[in-house]
């Protein structure tokens, strides 16, 4: 026993971190920023972000293997890698996102992170960077029968949403629908789910075939009847549901939401479709005339 030997271990002492060096006379140095004025420097870098900024348009999907159950897949580009908007968003974010935590929240209330698709419909490791002021979202369209519980998940997802899906039920602001016909009575039930958007403010979708008269040089104000040889789609869409389209719509109305067409799908509505108690009428958004009043009903 006496062969024996017993061998105590003691852990050596953490190093103490390197203290900072001392801030020259007249200089401003970290040992003499305030945080707040840190932070409003932060902020600026964080308003830098969001200058000049270019919209995305996603598309809205169910997905059930995410924990937020909606997701959304980007219309052109859909992997982050070789997305344009977003290499821009991550390389003007970096910086401030990197700090601490504060600052990353700061970046992120500009630049919601939201779970995406790519191409494959596979869950991206890397979220979307979204901006809810500018982007926007396309309805998800179910064509046939096999995507029709599709269709019933989304309209539960939108209504009942998860406690993860909730930064993305609250950045929808613009909301796009791919078709005009989407806007009937097959499809009610998921226009009335869009009223519980929070902050959904106007819609958008196609009109379709046109046939714009360019000698006309005045564009009269005012909530006017469909002209069937100018806007000859849009014109048959709103005969067949004319009858159907106030009760459809009503519940977007009471939010305030504007229905818009585009002449495809870009970010210049001209027209602005509108419920009236003389039925469908519209309302140009390039109206350049004196005589006429903008909110009249002609």
């Amino acid at each position: 026993m006496s062969d024996i030997q017993i061998f105590s271990f003691k852990p050596k002492a953490a190093p103490k971190p390197m203290p900072l060096r001392e801030t020259p006379p007249g200089k401003v140095g970290p040992a003499s920023l305030p945080r707040e004025l840190f932070l409003k420097i932060v902020d600026s870098l964080v308003d830098d972000v969001t200058a000049w900024e270019t919209p995305a348009s996603w598309k809205l999907e169910y997905c059930y293997n995410a924990s937020s159950k909606l997701v959304v897949k980007e219309e052109r580009m859909t992997i982050a890698e070789t997305s344009h908007s977003q290499m821009k968003r991550f390389e003007r974010s970096r910086l401030p996102s990197q700090i601490d935590r504060e600052t990353r929240l700061m970046v992120n209330k500009k630049l919601v992170r939201i779970t995406m698709l790519t191409e494959n419909g596979t869950i991206s490791p890397i979220d979307a960077w979204v901006r809810p002021d500018i982007d926007r979202f396309v309805a998800f369209c179910a064509a046939g029968r096999d995507l029709r519980n599709q269709k019933l998940h989304f309209i539960q997802a939108m209504t009942l949403p998860t406690p993860t899906c909730e930064s993305l039920i609250n950045s929808i602001q613009r909301l796009h629908f791919p078709k005009l016909e989407y806007i009937s009575r097959k499809n009610a039930a998921a226009i009335a789910s869009f009223a519980a958007l929070p902050h959904l403010r106007e819609i958008s979708t196609v009109v379709g075939n046109w046939a714009p008269d360019y000698n006309e040089r005045i564009v009269h104000h005012g909530m006017r009847k469909i002209d069937q040889k100018t806007y000859p789609t849009l014109h048959n869409w709103a005969q067949r549901h004319e009858s159907t389209f106030a009760s459809i719509f009503r519940p977007l109305k009471k939010k305030g939401v504007k229905l818009l067409v585009d002449m495809m799908m870009g970010d210049n509505p001209f027209l602005e479709i509108c419920d009236t108690e003389k039925g469908i009428r519209i309302k140009t958004l390039i109206a350049n005339c004196n005589c006429c009043s903008h909110e009249k009903l002609y």
